[in-house]
């Protein structure tokens, strides 16, 4: 707890009740692991209380939480965290917050994986959460809710053969000043959703499908609810290639009176389709 800077490695465990990485204004809390090693935590762990927190879990290192895991906590409180490497894993027993009132970031690389029950990004008004998903084997998994720009700002790109899965998606959910922004691209770049996927809830809401990238759910909203604006782009910018946004059921654009839907495709290869 506060100014914190730990290594673990050789596949060393490290067991604590709840974990907290900068827990005061001012203070930066910094724990490292790799190798194997393992952090189990039967409650919360918070990066970025108050403070600044960095989190690297690196070759085949791996953490868990029991309930919660927060990634920029309180307003003032900045959170980073990098799972990199097959075999590098991170999850939560139940919410996955990037952004919960503060600033935070999560990067996902080179086969590693990261999932929770629900994954909230940018989660409270005037939050910001940052998450990449980079790789092929890379994954993001959430086992049901997916929140890009809850009531803040959300940004969740997919690249270069990495994959996301979730039930239900929403971007930009609960506030007009919510904003939410999603990039798929890449060979082999993959969002499968099997429930509904809503581009602009409640507020601003952006995804972009292209060179490669593909995205697979159920029924789609382009601007749902009055007041909302909601984009999709599915397009290719180089020669062979595709891009394919993919609907098992009825897409939806401009849902209600007052809401704002585009949809746009273009370039060969890049393909929307509904059933």
């Amino acid at each position: 707890e506060g100014a914190v800077g730990d290594t673990a490695d050789d596949s060393s465990v490290l067991l604590i009740d709840e974990g907290i990485l900068g827990y005061n204004n001012g203070v930066t809390g910094t724990a490292t692991f790799s190798g194997g090693a393992q952090w189990i935590l039967q409650g919360d762990l918070e990066v970025g209380h108050n403070g600044t927190g960095y989190l690297y879990l690196y070759s085949g290192s791996s953490a868990s939480a029991g309930d919660d895991i927060y990634i920029g906590y309180n307003p003032n409180g900045e959170g980073t965290v990098i799972v990199d490497g097959d075999g590098s894993q991170l999850n939560a027993n139940d919410n996955f917050v990037i952004g919960d009132d503060g600033t935070g970031y999560l990067t996902i690389s080179n086969q590693a994986e990261v999932s929770g029950a629900d994954i909230y990004i940018g989660n409270y008004e005037d939050s910001s959460g940052t998450v990449v998903v980079t790789g092929s084997g890379s994954s993001l998994s959430s086992g049901d809710e997916l929140f890009v720009g809850r009531e803040g700002y959300g940004s969740l790109t997919i690249q270069d053969g990495a994959q996301v899965f979730s039930q239900f998606v929403s971007l930009a959910y609960l506030e007009e000043d919510s904003e939410g922004e999603v990039l798929v691209e890449g060979d082999g770049s993959f969002w499968t959703n099997t429930g509904a996927f809503a581009i602009g809830d409640d507020g601003t809401g952006t995804a972009t499908v292209r060179d490669g990238g593909a995205t697979t759910t159920g029924t789609t909203y382009i601007g749902q609810f009055k007041g909302a604006v909601g984009s999709l782009t599915v397009e290719t910018t180089m020669e062979d290639t595709t891009a394919s946004f993919q609907i098992d059921g009825t897409l939806n654009i401009a849902d209600e009176s007052g809401t704002t839907g585009s949809l746009t495709v273009q370039g060969q290869g890049a393909t929307v389709s509904a059933e």
